[in-house]
């Protein structure tokens, strides 16, 4: 059974992107292996795949200073939460410590999973939305049309084509 607002320890899988389309989601895989595709706009699209592949780019993107800024200001890491589904939109919050005070900010799934990866905070998501099966904008129906979909993984440098590999992984 599961419980409210249980919560479970996520890892980036990688990043899938239509190129038909030009939607593109993170891929996140709970503690039992389960995906969770979350929908990602270009700029934070951008910024995880940076910090997934390990580039640097020449200045500082808007999520690298936010970390830069939070490690120089002595701010004890915390965590990220994906708490709540409304229709394509994922709810989070970034929890962090200052001295002794314990602060929590609403922020878009996309952007507390860029800070998370810089940082190394742990990312946690709803176990309900994992249950409930929450669909992905890019889905089945992207490889049975022949669309093409590239996935970045999470370990590797450069685009792989894994169609047949993530149809079987898709939660529907």
């Amino acid at each position: 059974m599961i419980h409210k607002n249980e919560m479970t320890s996520c890892s980036v899988k990688g990043i899938i992107i239509d190129e038909q389309t030009g939607t593109s989601q993170v891929l996140l895989q709970s503690e039992d292996g389960t995906s969770l595709p979350i929908p990602t706009e270009p700029f934070e699209t951008g910024a995880i795949l940076i910090e997934i592949q390990g580039a640097s780019p020449p200045k500082p993107l808007t999520h690298d200073l936010l970390a830069l800024v939070m490690e120089e200001l002595n701010i004890k890491k915390g965590e990220i939460e994906i708490y709540r589904c409304r229709g394509c939109q994922y709810d989070a919050r970034l929890s962090y410590r200052r001295r002794f005070r314990r602060i929590t900010r609403e922020v878009r799934a996309s952007d507390g999973i860029a800070v998370a990866l810089r940082l190394g905070l742990p990312i946690r998501a709803s176990v309900e939305m994992f249950s409930e099966g929450k669909t992905s904008l890019i889905d089945e129906n992207s490889f049975a049309a022949g669309r093409e979909v590239i996935f970045l993984p999470a370990e590797a440098a450069s685009p792989i084509d894994r169609n047949e590999e993530l149809t079987d992984n898709f939660i529907t």
